[in-house]
């Protein structure tokens, strides 16, 4: 179960210090090699087109480790939290080597009204 107060603080302590106590994190991938992607008035484009995602909770901001719109470079993916306000994600870690990947959610447990499989 994740522990949103615990992300905030690893958030920021990341932010200050540069070190990262978490050993996973589940994030979505919004844009893979060559993928154009710009953050503008809280809304995500990716190659020009704003995305649909009704699955967010918050406004999505730009972060500090990246400066909009930025080129996913070969062997990188570009990530999002859900919950924009208080995700750690490509927005302040920059991107995520393709090799670091582990795996695919593919069931949600929490929150108990929408558990079940992820489409």
């Amino acid at each position: 179960m994740r522990n949103e107060g615990k992300d905030i603080l690893d958030s920021l302590e990341y932010r200050f210090t540069g070190k990262i106590e978490k050993n996973n994190l589940i994030k979505r991938v919004i844009g893979v090699y060559g993928d154009i992607i710009d953050i503008k008035d809280g809304q995500v484009y990716v190659n020009g087109k704003p995305q649909k995602e009704e699955y967010t909770k918050g406004s999505t901001t730009t972060g500090s480790m990246l400066r909009f719109p930025v080129e996913v470079p070969e062997g990188k993916v570009f990530v999002l939290g859900d919950n924009r306000e208080n995700s750690l994600d490509s927005r302040d870690l920059g991107f995520v080597d393709i090799a670091q990947i582990k795996g695919k959610a593919f069931f949600r447990v929490m929150p108990f009204n929408r558990f079940g499989q992820i489409k």
